[in-house]
C-alpha cells in the first residue's frame, strides 16, 4: 500500500518535520492494525513493509501520477509488480471491487 500526502500549501520546516513525524506516526499504528488481519490469515511477514508514505510537499510526487498541482482529490491507485496501472478510483473501493483487481493481477 502506497499512500501520496500532497500538501497544496509549503509548510515553514518546522511544520515539515512535525507533519513528518505525525505521518510516521500514524502509519505505525495502521502497520500494528494491519498486522492483526495479517496474523489472523496466517500472512508471515511484517505488515509494515506492505505500507509506504510519500509526503508530497512539492508536488513532484503527485505530478508524476497526473494529477493537479492544486488537486486535493482522493484517488485509488493498483499497479501491477511491473508498474501497470491496473485499477483506479476516486473514492474508497469496496472490497470486492480491490479483491478483483488483486486477484486479476496475479
Amino acid at each position: 500500500m502506497i499512500t501520496i500526502i500532497h500538501f497544496t500549501r509549503k509548510p515553514t520546516a518546522i511544520g515539515r518535520k512535525l507533519i513528518t513525524a505525525l505521518a510516521k506516526r500514524r502509519v505505525n499504528e495502521e502497520a500494528k492494525r494491519l498486522q492483526t488481519r495479517y496474523d489472523a490469515k496466517k500472512i508471515t511477514r511484517d505488515a509494515r513493509t506492505d505500507i509506504f508514505t510519500v509526503i508530497d510537499f512539492d508536488g513532484s510526487a503527485s505530478s508524476q501520477l497526473n494529477e493537479p498541482a492544486q488537486s486535493a482529490s482522493f484517488r485509488v491507485l493498483v499497479f501491477a509488480r511491473d508498474g501497470k496501472l491496473l485499477a483506479q478510483w476516486n473514492d474508497v473501493p469496496s472490497a470486492e471491487q480491490l479483491a478483483e483487481v488483486l486477484t486479476q493481477s496475479h
